[in-house]
């Protein structure tokens, strides 16, 4: 009996289906409602580190994960099953060579021609590098933290409408705030010296307007405190300036100090022409009396 020309197309398409799992980079992996291995594709056999892919059949997906990592794969064979739809999971893969990978997969329930539940399908993808990156700039996140934390300046950056972005300890202490963490998103009116709020996004906006740094001038934040602050144009890696990144100290001590020798040296002055005066008085007074010793009595 010649075939049914209409199952062509269907055979085609199966052909396609088959080679773009065989080919894709990602691991497919089939498993039954228990988890046990029934195919892979090459990929998988390379991620995991293995020479033949029918390694892996009879199997279950288990055995490859790190033991800390087992009950979050169940619960999400569970949460597919309830649900229906595909399951993210991130988990780590233990290598029969040993060697430990991130993974991510996208986990889903796979029905037989009846719609009934039969087993499930996951694309898995090794995320190691990108584990990895995203470690080293945590960490070098943290590292600039406790260097800006470290320092006895106040540190901030601003976006182009002077809206805050971070800034480190000191300043968020210096805001009124709990954790530098809560300066997002802020502005100058939101803080403890909402007061200056209107002096200080003025000067934000000449320096992101003009470009040009604007370094180590004097400014009040309140009544009785004093800053030396300095703001530069903060730009982005094709240099397009996209904020303002500022720093200050406080010189309110350094200024009272300064006032304390002009009011002292003002006082010598004073006392020096004072002593001026006494001496001059004293040398007009010896003057007359010598005077009045030489003339003869009458």
């Amino acid at each position: 009996m010649a075939d049914d020309p209409r199952d062509s197309p269907h055979r085609d398409a199966a052909e396609a289906y088959r080679t773009l799992l065989e080919t894709s980079p990602d691991a497919m992996i089939i498993t039954d409602l228990e988890g046990c291995i029934t195919w892979v594709n090459a990929a998988t056999a390379e991620i995991y580190g293995v020479e033949d892919p029918a390694w892996f059949i009879g199997r279950t997906a288990f055995e490859f994960l790190s033991p800390d990592d087992h009950g979050n794969a169940r619960e999400t064979m569970e949460l597919a099953t309830e649900e229906g739809h595909p399951i993210r999971l991130e988990y780590r893969i233990t290598r029969p060579d040993g060697a430990v990978l991130h993974a991510a997969a996208h986990v889903a329930l796979s029905r037989d021609g009846e719609g009934a539940p039969n087993g499930f399908v996951a694309t898995v993808r090794d995320v190691t590098q990108q584990v990895a990156a995203a470690e080293q700039l945590r960490a070098s996140r943290e590292m600039l933290a406790q260097v800006l934390d470290s320092i006895p300046s106040r540190v901030f950056w601003k976006n182009r409408e002077s809206v805050y972005l971070g800034c480190n300890r000191r300043f968020a202490g210096d805001a009124g705030l709990k954790a530098p963490e809560d300066i997002a998103g802020l502005t100058d009116f939101d803080l403890a010296f909402r007061d200056q709020a209107t002096r200080y996004r003025a000067d934000d906006r000449e320096v992101v307007e003009s470009g040009v740094p604007k370094l180590n001038y004097e400014e009040p934040q309140s009544q009785d405190r004093w800053l030396r602050t300095s703001k530069v144009p903060l730009k982005d890696p094709g240099g397009n300036i996209i904020g303002v990144l500022g720093t200050y100290d406080d010189i309110t001590a350094e200024r009272e100090a300064a006032q304390q020798i002009e009011h002292r040296n003002r006082d010598l002055v004073e006392a020096n022409q004072e002593l001026e005066r006494l001496h001059q008085v004293k040398d007009e007074f010896v003057a007359m009396v010598s005077h009045e010793l030489r003339t003869p009595l009458v």
